[in-house]
């Protein structure tokens, strides 16, 4: 007869959220300044009580205000589009991703996603010149 010391006890894993799950979690709820930590992407955009009338009145300040924002942005895009080609074959050959290749992107995208929020009026304040938060 098997002794039940030997016999571990099978361990039970909670089930890992899946991608749709974890949007459909972050859509339900309002949009809050809180970020959701199970997906590994997340855009929070606090709603603005009080906007600025002058911006919105005249939406072509904003436009003038990025002109060098979009330049920056655009080189930074053609640059960063040879670096995920690149970054792709060095996770092809090693299977491990570049971590000043990731940042690069990561802080490109977030840049972008600043920008884009600033030009659609969703917020009122001016995106720095950075790839950091």
């Amino acid at each position: 007869m098997a002794d039940e010391s030997t016999n571990p006890t099978p361990v039970v894993e909670e089930p890992v959220a899946t991608p749709t799950a974890a949007v459909a979690e972050v859509a339900s709820k309002p949009a809050t300044a809180e970020v959701s930590a199970t997906y590994p992407v997340s855009l929070a955009i606090v709603f603005p009580e009080n906007g600025s009338r002058l911006l919105a009145l005249f939406f072509w300040i904003r436009s003038i205000l990025l002109i060098p924002h979009f330049v920056a942005v655009i080189i930074l895009a053609i640059v960063c589009y040879f670096v995920m080609l690149l970054n792709f074959l060095i996770i092809l050959v090693t299977g491990k991703q570049n971590q000043g290749m990731f940042n690069l992107l990561s802080g490109y995208l977030r840049w972008s996603a600043r920008l884009n929020a600033y030009t659609y009026g969703l917020t009122d304040i001016y995106p720095p010149f950075r790839l950091e938060e």
